[in-house]
């Protein structure tokens, strides 16, 4: 099983938030991580579309206001 830090989340996870952080990614609807991110109010998606006008299966993810305030308090407790 993975490391737990702050708020409950793996290591994978805090990997996965900082580097939305730095940018939005465009990542599978499917993605556990990502989804438990958005669930804890850290990551939020929205539907891509092709452009032909029809949905793709990736969404684009970025960070919250909430997830960066958490990233802000990882980076002091390490």
């Amino acid at each position: 099983m993975a490391d737990q830090v702050p708020f409950g989340l793996t290591t994978t996870a805090v990997g996965q938030l900082i580097q939305l952080q730095r940018r939005p990614v465009e990542a599978r609807a499917g993605n556990r991580t990502l989804h438990l991110l958005q669930r804890a109010g850290f990551a939020t998606c929205r539907p891509l579309v092709r452009p032909s006008g029809s949905p793709s299966k990736y969404r684009e993810w970025a960070i919250t206001d909430n997830g960066r305030e958490a990233v802000a308090i990882l980076k002091e407790v390490s």
